[in-house]
């Protein structure tokens, strides 16, 4: 089985200081199957990215021979207001943010140019012409796009998926609004897990949160996969 995953901090496999879900879930599947993992999660990154990691990955694993039976997707969305625009040449700027790896490239192979990770809240001079003249509805609308758009190649291509979302704001209000709600109405969502986000089932759980208070714990990583993720696999995909 070929594992991709994807999405934001809550997602990473890279971290020393907690056991996330990609991680657990692999070892879970490994009860049972040979499995290939390709994690994607990193801190920060947006939805835009977070996609085309997982269509990048999808397509080059097909390339290389693998079967669409054998590969699942799993996607954690992340906040709508994160974003990334592509720059050209050998880029650099000065990590006064905290983040992890930016700029990054996508695909790994690309020479030409990398994406460069933004934040609302950071301070650098990319951050306000980015965001001068988007609102949280131009956010809603981009990330809920980015769904359809990725269920609509993971179909095209018979991979088996499950998505959710690290907070439940991410998908909150879509009905409230014509130009949010016919895209909301687009969305096949028999393919996200039972709960809405993973920060707020994990405040509502009985485990401790993580270090930082935001953060899902290792316990809580590991119920999630546990209680969630593997029930709905089951169900969905007879694993």
């Amino acid at each position: 089985m070929h594992l991709i995953t994807s999405g934001c901090s809550f997602s990473e496999c890279e971290t020393t200081y907690v056991d996330s879900w990609p991680k657990v879930l692999t070892r879970a599947l490994e009860e049972k199957y040979d499995v290939n993992h390709t994690p994607y999660g990193m801190g920060s990154q947006g939805n835009g990215l977070i996609s085309r990691s997982v269509r990048w990955s999808v397509l080059d694993a097909l390339n290389n021979g693998t079967d669409p039976s054998d590969i699942l997707v799993g996607i954690m969305w992340s906040g709508t207001a994160r974003g990334e625009v592509y720059v050209e040449g050998d880029f650099h700027i000065e990590n006064t943010d905290g983040w992890k790896r930016n700029p990054i490239k996508m695909p790994p192979s690309d020479v030409e140019g990398n994406w460069l990770i933004l934040n609302p809240h950071w301070k650098n001079e990319y951050v306000k012409p980015y965001y001068v003249h988007k609102s949280p509805a131009a956010h809603s609308i981009a990330t809920l796009e980015l769904i359809i758009y990725t269920q609509m190649f993971l179909k095209q291509h018979n991979i088996k998926y499950f998505m959710s979302v690290y907070m439940d704001e991410v998908l909150k209000d879509y009905n409230s609004r014509p130009a949010l709600k016919w895209l909301k109405d687009q969305i096949d969502w028999d393919t996200f897990l039972p709960v809405k986000g993973m920060f707020d089932w994990a405040k509502e759980s009985d485990l401790p949160m993580g270090f930082d208070g935001f953060h899902p714990s290792n316990e809580q990583h590991q119920h999630y996969v546990k209680t969630i993720i593997m029930p709905w696999l089951s169900e969905k995909y007879d694993y």
